[in-house]
């Protein structure tokens, strides 16, 4: 089985970039157990297209992380970083 893989789109790398490390390394590691989380699933039959709001986490100091888990293409795909006062 294929494992997902973890997409970051390069405008919000660069919003990572300038995160504080602890913040930077508390999304990172969230990000990759959604990620080993995704590869783990079994799916039955055909994987359905994405449909519906992308899904979401916080992060400490007012952080939200949206992302989308493709299974046509196995890929947790980051569409937003934002924090919360924004």
């Amino acid at each position: 089985m294929n494992e997902y893989t973890l997409h970051i789109p390069d405008e919000i790398e660069r919003q990572l970039d300038r995160c504080r490390v602890p913040l930077r390394d508390s999304i990172r590691k969230r990000l990759d157990e959604i990620v080993k989380d995704a590869s783990s699933r079994q799916v039955k039959g055909k994987p359905s297209l994405l449909k519906g709001p992308p899904q979401r986490f916080y992060v400490f100091e007012g952080y939200r992380v949206s992302y989308h888990v493709n299974p046509v293409t196995r890929r947790v795909v980051v569409v937003k970083l934002r924090a919360e006062a924004d």
